[in-house]
């Protein structure tokens, strides 16, 4: 067995742990899986409730518009150096992927107060512009963007080129970034 395998707890543990989930549909987990003569039972009642999601009458190009909108507001207050303003277009725990490195914040107010400053030092860096917005993946209250942007000095010449896949969810009666991916 791989190291880190040895400390997980059984599987049926796990299953009992879902029993009391609810498919997309609003019915017990278990019931859904009989209900299709899945042989594996309770087992996959898990994938129902995580993996597939409900069916709806959502406009993608609604959603997309909405998380489009979002990215752009979190840039605003990005380019106007306002960390509180940048937390408020996100959701938490938000989660960043740098490289291979994974970074979860659990609340606002993890960027320190000298971040843009640092960053005008370290770089040159005056705004943020974006080149590339493109929706990659729609579903039910989720798009993910490809999102391509430059850091520019305050000269307008280009300091970075960055491709990211951001994850922009709609949670809590709002569209808000869950995830960044560098």
């Amino acid at each position: 067995m791989t190291a880190g395998r040895d400390n997980l707890p059984p599987l049926s543990s796990m299953i009992r742990q879902f029993s009391s989930f609810r498919n997309p549909h609003g019915r017990p987990m278990g019931d859904s899986c009989r209900n299709r003569g899945n042989r594996y039972g309770s087992m996959m009642t898990v994938a129902d409730a995580l993996f597939q999601p409900s069916p709806n009458n959502d406009d993608d190009a609604a959603m997309i518009a909405e998380a489009v909108r979002c990215v752009e507001a979190f840039t605003d207050r990005f380019n106007a150096r306002d960390l509180a303003g940048m937390d408020a277009h996100l959701h938490f725990p938000h989660i960043i992927l740098s490289g291979e490195q994974l970074v979860i914040w659990t609340e606002p107010g993890n960027l320190p107060a000298s971040f843009f400053e640092d960053l005008e030092r370290d770089t040159g860096w005056a705004e943020t512009r974006y080149q590339r917005k493109d929706a990659v993946l729609v579903s039910p209250r989720k798009v993910h963007l490809v999102v391509e942007y430059t850091r520019n000095r305050a000269d307008g010449s280009v300091a970075s080129n960055h491709s990211n896949l951001w994850v922009v969810t709609f949670d809590g009666g709002r569209w808000g970034i869950k995830q960044r991916s560098y």
